[in-house]
């Protein structure tokens, strides 16, 4: 058995852009659930995602009241026996690659965004995890990313820009 999560983060609606872009709308097409690793800044974005999904989302450090209110800011998913903590990220950007990488070792894969840059890489047995972000900002394009989670294997990632 496996599971396909599609995995986004940093999407700005409305604060940097109106709606999240349909190319990333498409390709979480089929998933069986979804992330979101905060910086939805709008509740509505959660609205939209679960049309395609059921969503898992944690607060991001430029979500208004009403994101913050209603999600945490870490949360961990056991899907398959597997441990999936989701963040959004430290104060500082240069800061946040490395506590996704250090602070939660048990972890089969943690999920991060706020920086903005895609990261797919091992840390021992963790996929430290970061989708970039659905939103066109510092000279890059919107990406996402998708996990696919198998009973008795690692965690596997793609970033899709």
């Amino acid at each position: 058995m496996s599971i396909r999560i599609g995995i986004i983060s940093d999407t700005h609606v409305p604060d940097r852009q109106r709606e999240i872009p349909g190319a990333i709308l498409r390709g979480l097409a089929g998933v069986d659930m979804i992330i979101h690793a905060g910086d939805l800044t709008s509740i509505s974005v959660l609205h939209e995602l679960e049309k395609i999904a059921p969503v898992h989302a944690v607060s991001g450090n430029m979500d208004r009241w009403e994101v913050k209110s209603a999600l945490n800011p870490v949360m961990t998913l056991s899907i398959l026996g597997k441990a999936i903590v989701i963040m959004h990220g430290v104060s500082q950007h240069s800061a946040t690659e490395e506590a996704a990488r250090t602070r939660y070792p048990e972890a089969d894969c943690v999920v991060f965004g706020h920086t903005h840059r895609s990261y797919c890489e091992y840390e021992g047995k963790s996929l430290i995890f970061n989708p970039g972000s659905a939103c066109k900002m510092f000279g890059s394009a919107p990406s996402y990313g998708i996990l696919v989670v198998r009973e008795g294997q690692r965690v596997e990632g793609e970033v899709i820009a």
